[in-house]
């Protein structure tokens, strides 16, 4: 007799399998390609087989439920990712290439038109992203790139689909070019602070600085910000990046999850899977999964639990803990969206930091006078806070957090006195108040 068993029973086999090793959240989005070889290779060896993606968007559905490409052609990808995404249960969005090189282009266009004409682009095709940082890498003008938009916006809609389109750039692209905001339908943005060089510590950090001023100038528009593309690597070295290692890459992993969930915005990550084909090492990690489609063991141990934002208040002069731009003070309550940031805290009983909304850094003190926010690190004794519920006194090495009415309220750290009440803070929950 002949056993037949179906895909739907082999993928909860799947499921099955990796529950004890999987991520406790979900993330918006990875990225993905079908490439596992070099350019010069032959299809064969350069391109992952229809049986291969199917096994990739059963994996990457562990960790999401939408996956993300770039290029149409490349691999016949479009195509085998979008039937075998839709089997797992996953929603794709398309990229469309727009580099210069010969032929790329009218390859992309084309690739793009057969797979209308074979109704592949349906509903579970959430966007279309036209062109990936192409301005950002002086590949295209800004003017180049709002003209391709318009041609594939028009082509589609010509063709009744109504799916949402887009332009992938940097932040610095959007913020530069008012024009191109305007046009898409949202924003879609890539950075990497890793590229960038930063310590871990101030990956999550920096990211929000960028995001920040990405809010600002889309103040006029409104549109929804989407983070394309984000990474950090697991492994090798590179001088002009940050540290690459499995701890520094389920770090930021960990942190910009945190800070996505508290301002709401989706985020993509790079990538879903490493690829050993790549040059080096640093370029290979990148995965949470590893290339046998195992995720990752730095990955696997994280236990993610999301923060409980919070207003600190002083009983005695009834003001807000407040920071701006890495200035701590105190202040009435305030209701701009941006300035209210800067009054919501995360205090973690764990490693006993206070960390800003506003900054995603660290309630800090010099010399008992000089409070001020700066990068999170848990080795640091300057950011370790003990809240007393009994007294509502906020520690630090034996002192505590003080106001001096005599001096406009400024902050500093002074003997713990339970009669003094301007040592006494009431922590709020944000939806409370």
């Amino acid at each position: 007799m002949k056993l037949v068993v179906s895909p739907l029973l082999c993928f909860s086999i799947l499921l099955l399998k990796n529950c004890a090793n999987a991520l406790n959240v979900k993330i918006y989005g990875v990225n993905y390609n079908a490439i596992k070889g070099v350019d010069w290779a032959t299809d064969s060896s350069k391109c992952k087989s229809e049986a291969e993606i199917q096994l990739d968007m059963n994996t990457i559905k562990q960790v999401t439920d939408t996956v993300r490409i770039v290029s149409l052609y490349e691999c016949d990808q479009a195509k085998l990712v979008l039937i075998a995404a839709k089997n797992a249960g996953l929603q794709v969005h398309l990229g469309v290439k727009t580099i210069q090189t010969i032929g790329v282009q009218q390859q992309e266009w084309n690739k793009l038109t057969q797979l209308i004409d074979a109704n592949l682009i349906d509903n579970n095709v959430v966007s279309l992203s036209v062109g990936n940082m192409a301005i950002f890498t002086e590949e295209s003008e800004v003017e180049v790139a709002i003209r391709n938009f318009y041609r594939v916006r028009d082509y589609i809609r010509g063709r009744g689909l109504t799916t949402s389109l887009t332009v992938t750039d940097s932040m610095e692209a959007y913020i530069a070019n008012p024009a191109l905001m305007n046009v898409v339908d949202f924003i879609s943005v890539s950075f990497s602070a890793f590229w960038f060089g930063f310590d871990v510590n101030e990956g999550a950090a920096v990211t929000l600085d960028r995001f920040r001023d990405l809010r600002t100038a889309n103040t006029k528009y409104r549109k929804k910000i989407v983070l394309s593309e984000t990474d950090w690597s697991s492994n090798g070295s590179d001088l002009d990046a940050g540290i690459a290692s499995p701890k520094n890459q389920a770090r930021f992993f960990s942190d910009l999850y945190q800070v996505a969930f508290a301002y709401n915005f989706e985020f993509c990550w790079y990538t879903a899977f490493d690829e050993s084909w790549r040059e080096n090492e640093v370029e290979r990690s990148f995965g949470l999964f590893d290339g046998n489609r195992t995720l990752k063991s730095n990955i696997v141990q994280l236990s993610i639990t999301t923060r409980q934002p919070n207003y600190i208040q002083n009983e005695g002069t009834h003001l807000f803990l407040s920071e701006y731009e890495r200035n701590v003070y105190m202040w009435e309550k305030m209701y701009d969206q941006f300035m209210n940031e800067g009054q919501v805290w995360y205090l973690d009983t764990l490693t006993k930091q206070v960390r800003s909304k506003s900054s995603d850094r660290c309630l800090d003190v010099f010399d008992n006078h000089d409070l001020h926010v700066r990068s999170c690190s848990e080795s640091a004794m300057s950011q370790k806070w003990t809240y007393h519920n009994d007294t509502k006194q906020l520690e630090s090495q034996t002192f505590c957090l003080d106001i001096d009415v005599a001096t406009s309220n400024e902050l500093y750290l002074s003997n713990c006195s339970s009669n003094s009440i301007n040592q006494r803070w009431n922590f709020t929950n944000v939806g409370y108040f």
